[in-house]
């Protein structure tokens, strides 16, 4: 899998053919999160919900991180987030 944020909205590719599998608007993610230790099996993972207006509950989403670090695909969906005026909070 991969993650664009591309405008206002996240889209997650298949890795091997780039298909869109899933697209959020910005608005609709919450708390991106990541989760590094270097001694523990789940090691440089991403964590975000996904909260649609119209459910009581969100949709989390892991993925482990291959090509970059969590932390830094965490600092940028933030960025992205600021920059369409989402107020964050981390």
């Amino acid at each position: 899998m991969a993650i664009q944020l591309k405008g206002n909205h996240m889209w997650i590719l298949d890795g091997e053919t780039n298909d869109v599998v899933e697209r959020f608007p910005v608005a609709f993610i919450q708390q991106p999160t990541s989760f590094n230790d270097q001694n523990h099996i789940y090691n440089n993972i991403l964590i975000f919900t996904v909260q649609l207006p119209n459910e009581n509950q969100g949709e989390l989403h892991i993925f482990q991180c291959v090509s970059h670090d969590a932390i830094n695909v965490v600092d940028d969906i933030y960025h992205w987030m600021r920059h369409y005026g989402i107020q964050v909070v981390n």
